[in-house]
């Protein structure tokens, strides 16, 4: 016979969602090949070219590789922190249906993709959905605020 500490048999039963990994994108930043995103105001793809990234339709445009490489790992681990419902049902209460920000990877094989919808603010908090979880989260809502528009990526030339 054995004896168990009761907080030991607390963490073995927690919800599965408390034990797994809970970035919704679905894919690791470093199998990112190429990234399309859509906001309200803006619509560009960065593709990733020989570990550079630049944008499809204007690729000879020099980008902020430091900013470009930073803002795709906000995206790619963007974590849920709060599950809603656990089977995506209506979409529209949670501003699911005309997004804020929906950001698309796909991966260096051409074939896997991940996708990142987000919707309706609410406090420090957004409403997400995730090609790696499936279910509606609550998740960080300052990622809103750090996409960069398609032309604060390009490098600012020195002495202009």
């Amino acid at each position: 016979i054995y004896r168990i500490n009761p907080m030991v048999l607390k963490d073995l039963t927690k919800d599965l969602f408390t034990l797994q990994d809970k970035r919704l994108l679905g894919m690791d930043p470093d199998d990112v090949a190429m990234l399309e995103v859509k906001t309200r105001e803006d619509h560009y793809t960065l593709i990733r070219q020989n570990n550079t990234w630049v944008l499809e339709d204007t690729p000879q445009t020099i980008l902020d590789q430091e900013k470009v490489t930073l803002f795709v790992s906000r995206v790619v681990d963007l974590p849920a922190e709060i599950r809603i419902v656990k089977q995506a049902g209506p979409l529209a209460p949670y501003g699911l249906t005309s997004p804020t920000a929906e950001f698309t990877a796909t991966g260096k094989d051409g074939k896997s993709t991940g996708r990142l919808v987000l919707g309706t603010r609410t406090g420090g908090l957004v409403y997400a959905m995730g090609h790696a979880l499936p279910g509606i989260f609550q998740a960080r809502s300052d990622l809103l605020t750090q996409i960069p528009s398609k032309d604060s990526l390009a490098r600012i030339r020195e002495g202009t």
